[in-house]
């Protein structure tokens, strides 16, 4: 592959992953009625899924910036992904209020 081409990739690659923090944001404050009549939720509890979810993603933005330049974006890039993804899984597996809320703080470290 040229030069051209892995730049090309590598922006395709970070603009379609810099769309996830604002989909999952938005799309969650869209399921939340659903997500309320599942788990028969209070508005607190409700609340605290899509503010999990932010506060996490707004708290390791500077730690890993850092540890990205320690040990390499790419590595953390793709870690980071792997981490979302997983994450995204067991949020969608769900059971109770308690897994969903700590898969969101952890679906929030996975997007820094």
């Amino acid at each position: 592959m040229d030069d051209k081409n892995a730049k090309r990739s590598v922006l395709i690659a970070v603009t379609l992953t810099s769309f996830v923090t604002p989909f999952m944001a938005s799309s969650v404050n869209v399921a939340l009625p659903a997500i309320h009549d599942e788990f028969e939720l209070n508005a607190i509890v409700l609340a605290w899924i899509p503010t999990s979810y932010l506060l996490a993603t707004a708290i390791f933005v500077v730690p890993f910036g850092r540890i990205a330049d320690i040990f390499g974006r790419r590595k953390i890039f793709i870690s980071g992904i792997a981490v979302f993804t997983i994450t995204s899984i067991i949020s969608a597996a769900s059971t109770n209020a308690a897994m969903l809320i700590s898969s969101r703080v952890l679906q929030g470290l996975g997007t820094r």
